[in-house]
């Protein structure tokens, strides 16, 4: 509790705090574990409140930032310290689907139906749009946790191309990577934000997109703040779109159902189609991204919550990943 009040004091002082504490902690913020099904570090983020939306005074944000309201996460959890790395998909898959090839570096081209299945298969879930922004900010109520470039690679500084994680500067939970690298999936279905008070929302109970936070090595810097919200298809994958995890807590609700993925589906691998681009519109995201598709069968165990199987999908009509 100590370690959690000095970070608490600290940001204040700063004029950065937004998040607070509920109750007490077993485990200090920050208290790191690794995972042995897939190797990765996670780090502890402690209950707390804070702002979540259009952060003060920041004149780019999109209306579906807004209203900025306040939530509450009531239960902490283990979350990745970084983006899931190719070297750890390979190892709990059996696969590794990226474009730009390296054991430490991001892994990419996952759609969303495959990170939750990673996930699920490491013993954890995707973090709710509420958990990922809380942890992003870590107690910083300003757009982004540090210095752009002190924090992140973005189109300005990445040389167009993926790089390790934890190169650039943690934030106050130390977690590396939030904000720029690889987009994230979480969990929710997007929708608007309702105004007033709430505790763990887990966002709409369906809908046409999910929810990838954060940025990535392409992004322009208004893309990578830590209230933006991108939306696209399930289905969608990219170059820039990766994962982290949530580990060692309850499933959020719209999880706690029949039919939830459980296991990576078994899949023969044929071949891979040629790239091809879709273009992006300007609301969601800022350019166009080359997509690869799968031409691969699949045999899941269970069908995803998106409803469609795993392999032989439609491209998706969908927006582009900056």
């Amino acid at each position: 509790m100590r370690t959690i009040a000095a970070l608490a004091i600290a940001c204040a002082a700063a004029g950065l705090l937004s998040a607070q504490v509920l109750n007490k902690s077993a485990i200090a913020a920050g208290t790191k574990k690794v995972n042995p099904k897939d190797g990765l570090t996670y780090v502890w983020i402690p209950p707390g409140k804070f702002q979540m939306g259009c952060s003060p005074g920041d004149a780019e944000c999109y209306d579906n930032e807004r209203p900025a309201h306040e939530v509450a996460i009531t239960r902490g959890f283990w979350l990745g310290r970084t983006p899931v790395t190719q070297e750890a998909y390979r190892r709990v898959t059996g696969q590794d689907p990226s474009n730009r090839k390296g054991a430490n570096l991001p892994v990419e081209f996952v759609d969303w139906d495959e990170a939750r299945a990673y996930c699920a298969a490491v013993g954890g879930r995707l973090p709710t749009e509420a958990e990922w922004e809380y942890a992003a900010r870590a107690g910083s109520s300003n757009v982004r946790y540090g210095n752009l470039d002190e924090i992140a690679w973005h189109s300005g500084n990445s040389g167009d191309q993926t790089h390790e994680p934890g190169q650039k500067l943690a934030n106050a939970f130390g977690l590396y990577d939030m904000l720029g690298n690889v987009w994230q999936w979480v969990a929710d279905w997007f929708g608007a934000y309702e105004s007033g008070p709430q505790s763990d929302p887990s966002g709409p109970p369906s809908g046409q997109y999910k929810e990838p936070r954060g940025g990535s090595w392409g992004s322009a810097s208004r893309l990578v703040r830590a209230s933006y919200r991108g939306w696209v298809e399930p289905g969608h994958r990219g170059g820039k779109l990766g994962l982290r995890c949530v580990g060692g807590v309850a499933f959020p609700p719209h999880e706690r159902r029949s039919g939830g993925v459980g296991v990576i589906p078994e899949c023969e691998e044929n071949r891979w189609a040629e790239q091809f681009r879709y273009a992006g519109k300007i609301s969601a995201f800022a350019d166009g991204d080359r997509l690869k598709r799968s031409d691969r069968r699949c045999r899941p165990a269970r069908i995803p919550e998106s409803g469609r199987p795993w392999g032989l999908r439609q491209p998706p009509a969908s927006r582009s990943l900056g």
